[in-house]
């Protein structure tokens, strides 16, 4: 093959190249003709986890969402009016509770 059989090869792959990488697509985003809502965004922010209590010299605190709270605070604009062993009590009414421990013993034996 001559040197300018080589050149021309290599422009043609070149030029190919800008195209065929254009035409992939991003494989994090939904599919063409999806609409996600706003209402489903705003309900997974809205979303409250109690995650842990913790009882101490100071009171006990609720851990909602990975954030620390006392009774009082406002979580997602509601206050907090409980905070019990296993559950936080909301003052719009909403209970949030832990999950029952694996290791607690069977009662029923």
């Amino acid at each position: 093959m001559s040197h300018l059989t080589k050149l021309v090869m290599l422009a043609l792959v070149m030029a190919t190249l800008p195209v065929s990488a254009a035409t992939l697509r991003d494989p994090t985003k939904p599919p063409s003709g999806v609409q996600l809502s706003a209402t489903s965004a705003e309900n997974a922010q809205s979303r409250l986890q109690l995650n842990s209590i913790v009882a101490g010299a100071g009171g006990k605190h609720a851990v909602i969402n990975n954030q620390i709270y006392r009774v009082g605070d406002k979580v997602n604009g509601v206050a907090i009016s409980a905070i019990h062993d296993n559950q936080v009590s909301l003052a719009d009414g909403r209970q949030l509770r832990l999950f029952p421990r694996v290791t607690e013993p069977n009662k029923k034996r």
